[in-house]
């Protein structure tokens, strides 16, 4: 069973936003993960402006190849078959 959300805003309670609060948490997590997290792009070393861009595409393109895999297991009905993962455990690693 997933955890609740328990949302405090100034705005009028609509399913609108819930679903902006729930495509903010995605974006918050992904900026985690290619900041400190599993691609650990803040201890990279680069400080030059084009290796950081080729390495931000490299990024781009793994955390898009993982969300079309996670696409594809939920459509073809494994989802649940799958053992949970904590959210803090990385499913990805880049060496």
């Amino acid at each position: 069973m997933e955890e609740p959300w328990y949302l405090v805003s100034n705005a009028d309670p609509a399913l609108d936003l819930v679903w902006t609060y729930g495509q903010r948490f995605c974006c918050e997590q992904l900026f985690r993960d290619q900041k400190s997290g599993i691609f650990q792009l803040e201890s990279s070393g680069l400080r030059d402006p084009a290796r950081i861009d080729r390495l931000l595409l490299v990024v781009a393109i793994a955390v898009l190849d993982s969300s079309l895999q996670g696409f594809a297991v939920s459509l073809s009905g494994q989802r649940r078959q799958k053992p949970p993962c904590p959210r803090q455990t990385a499913l990805l690693a880049v060496a």
